[in-house]
């Protein structure tokens, strides 16, 4: 084949015209209803969502059967019944590994667990969490295993019962956010939650918000990277593992404002008397 010919093909290949050229991504699944996810790919809300509390899925709304599941909440709520079930979990059967979740924009409410995607065993994890809204869920508001990236969310009041008739008893501490080891958390805000307002195995933690939990406001393992969050008004501002970096943090009103765990933390420019 002739150089202009070569270069031709390459051509039609990087555009996509070429036979063998990669398919354009389908366009994200609409849901109008609580269902199983069983494919992997997009899908994006098209209204409201609420669980029936009874029939296929009971207390559930949202169960994933794969791995790499994209849930656009477009800014609409699902919302559970009666402090029961959760808002998006894995299916009975699934089949994945646990990873390649992402999952972004807007609210999940009175569950109780807002988002669980525990896997046994562990998960690779590679999961994604934006712009959420996670709140009064009665057992925890999100817990994940393995690796995570949370960013611009806001966790409250989860790991307490919403309605006056009661919820089923906890299973958990009743954190706002807890999420595995070499995990992203920024910029998210968590306040009054039962339990620990952020919880993270150990990763790098920068710029979130922490208020008024009655654990600690982070909860963070040794090895992490802590860096300008603030907590205040928490039993413990700020709970870290040793060795860890503790850079520019605030940590005011708390029962105890900075515990460290362990020997060699580096302490730098933090206020917490």
């Amino acid at each position: 084949m002739k150089a202009k010919e070569c270069v031709a093909v390459a051509t039609m290949l990087a555009l996509g015209l070429g036979d063998s050229a990669t398919e354009v991504a389908a366009a994200p699944q609409i849901i109008n209803q609580c269902q199983t996810l069983s494919e992997p790919g997009a899908y994006v809300l098209g209204k409201n969502l609420a669980v029936s509390g009874s029939g296929r899925g009971g207390f559930d709304c949202l169960l994933l059967g794969d791995d790499f599941i994209t849930v656009d909440l477009n800014g609409f709520t699902i919302t559970g019944s009666g402090g029961k079930g959760s808002g998006i979990k894995l299916s009975t059967d699934f089949g994945g590994a646990g990873r390649g979740f992402e999952i972004r924009s807007w609210t999940i409410v009175n569950f109780a667990r807002g988002i669980d995607l525990r896997v046994l065993g562990g998960s690779p994890g590679q999961n994604r969490l934006e712009r959420m809204r996670i709140e009064g869920n009665s057992d925890i508001g999100v817990v994940m295993t393995g690796n995570a990236i949370v960013k611009d969310s806001i966790f409250a009041r989860n790991g307490i019962c919403p309605i006056l008739a009661g919820c089923p008893p906890r299973t958990t501490n009743g954190d706002g956010l807890k999420v595995g080891s070499n995990s992203v958390v920024t910029g998210n805000t968590s306040t009054g939650n039962a339990g620990h307002g952020i919880a993270v195995g150990l990763g790098t933690v920068i710029g979130n918000t922490a208020t008024g939990n009655g654990g600690s406001g982070l909860e963070v393992g040794g090895g992490s990277t802590v860096v300008n969050n603030t907590a205040d008004g928490n039993a413990v501002g700020l709970s870290i593992g040793c060795p860890t970096s503790i850079i520019g943090n605030t940590a005011i009103n708390n029962s105890t404002n900075l515990l460290q765990q362990g020997a060699g933390c580096n302490l730098v420019d933090n206020i917490a008397p």
